[in-house]
């Protein structure tokens, strides 16, 4: 009974305080089995598209192969933006060695 008013009133806001902080053991599973949902879902959803984007490449492929274009060539241009080669004459290689 030595305590004043402002020093309970404290004290009683703290105990408050640490009689909320604990959580229920029924809250944590709920929110772990909605994480290892959340996990499922994300994976069979990723597995999906995965499925899905194989069987349009193997169908471009298939395309491609079979006469009717559609595919994408792979095959390497030596041109520049401009239309030129990707890499200088002997006369610019020259050029360029001889301002060193």
């Amino acid at each position: 009974n030595a305590l004043d008013r402002k020093t309970l009133w404290e004290l009683h806001r703290f105990v408050n305080a640490c009689l909320k902080k604990k959580p229920t053991k029924k809250a944590a599973q709920h929110t772990t089995a909605s994480r290892m949902l959340g996990a499922q879902q994300a994976k069979a959803q990723t597995e999906q598209r995965i499925a899905q984007l194989q069987q349009s490449l193997q169908a471009s492929h298939g395309a491609a192969s079979s006469g009717g274009g559609g595919g994408i060539s792979l095959a390497r241009q030596d041109t520049d933006d401009f239309g030129g080669n990707d890499f200088g004459s002997e006369s610019d290689v020259d050029a360029l060695s001889d301002s060193d």
